[in-house]
């Protein structure tokens, strides 16, 4: 697991329920990954916005994970409502995850979470700006 260097944002991870701290924590080293294979991020920050966990790039979009408010059951990836990004996953993806309007993904904690198309959804996200 990577270190956390704020202890606010742990300790919003340690509030979370146990099943789905474990989806957003295998979320969060997904982001991670995407930064750390990722030859055109040269900056992620790990902060809060809105009190929940969010990745900012200097070439990107920020990513945004949490709890869903009214169910511990499930979790959302947020991505900036003013982007494409939702639009792209539907191409791409169609029918592979369960879309909130142009605002993210919804996920439930029973839901088989596939590793590649998450990061995927990520990479696209974190390099929205570049110039790939």
């Amino acid at each position: 697991m990577i270190k956390f260097e704020d202890e606010t944002i742990k300790g919003i991870f340690d509030s979370y329920p146990t099943e789905v701290r474990e989806k957003l924590l295998f979320i969060r080293e997904l982001i991670f990954e995407v930064y750390d294979d990722t030859k055109l991020i040269t900056t992620l920050t790990e902060t809060l916005k809105w009190w929940e966990p969010s990745y900012v790039s200097d070439v990107g979009s920020t990513v945004r994970i949490t709890k869903v408010n009214w169910s511990n059951l499930q979790f959302w990836i947020y991505f900036n409502c003013k982007t494409t990004l939702i639009s792209t996953f539907k191409e791409i993806f169609w029918n592979q995850f369960v879309y909130s309007w142009n605002r993210g993904l919804i996920f439930d904690i029973s839901n088989e979470l596939n590793r590649d198309n998450i990061k995927h959804c990520i990479y696209l996200s974190l390099t929205y700006f570049s110039k790939n």
